[in-house]
């Protein structure tokens, strides 16, 4: 009984290692997908921040396997806060499509990559802009994550409401898209 046992898992063994030989390894296919085919042009863009002695980050936004937008650190060259590659990249996205057609894009084929782990900043973005698939070629380390951790409770701790809200409800409905029932303002 125990021979057979064996020789069953032997032979599923040897079928799962004959399925992975002519399929490859799906889960670390799709852990690397995308960055493969793209890393010449990531490289080129990474290369484009130097010169003004930004950090040498690139990103691409793929909409199914078609680049729509580009992007590299431009935060020195430009004096902008925002102008990280992730950000670039979106926006660069958004220029060419438009706003309103960038946001109707189907966001299950919408792929950010980026040489760089995204900061909190261009998380933000990404998630602003419902970016549910970014892929990364280099992480950031656990200790630079709760680094900022520690400064998001210090935000929270500080950060302090002023005045009535009114003046902020006027200015939303001045809005030509302005909609009342809208809970996220």
């Amino acid at each position: 009984m125990k021979r057979v046992l064996l020789a069953m898992i032997i032979c599923l063994g040897a079928a799962g290692l004959g399925w992975l030989a002519i399929h490859g390894f799906p889960f670390l296919k799709s852990r690397y997908e995308g960055v493969a085919a793209h890393s010449a042009e990531l490289r080129n863009l990474g290369v484009r921040a130097i010169p003004a002695r930004d950090v040498p980050v690139a990103a691409l936004l793929l909409f199914g396997d078609s680049i729509i937008g580009r992007g590299f650190n431009t935060v020195r060259r430009d004096g902008n806060a925002g102008g990280h590659a992730e950000i670039n990249t979106i926006t660069d996205a958004m220029r060419s499509f438009g706003i309103d057609a960038f946001n109707k894009l189907d966001r299950d084929r919408l792929t950010l990559i980026s040489t760089f782990e995204p900061c909190a900043m261009c998380k933000g973005a990404i998630l602003e802009y419902r970016i549910r698939n970014v892929r990364y070629v280099k992480a950031k380390s656990m200790l630079h994550w709760l680094r900022e951790d520690l400064r998001g409770i210090s935000y929270d701790i500080g950060k302090t409401r002023i005045g009535p809200v009114g003046l902020q409800d006027s200015l939303f409905r001045m809005h030509p898209n302005y909609d009342p029932t809208r809970t996220d303002r």
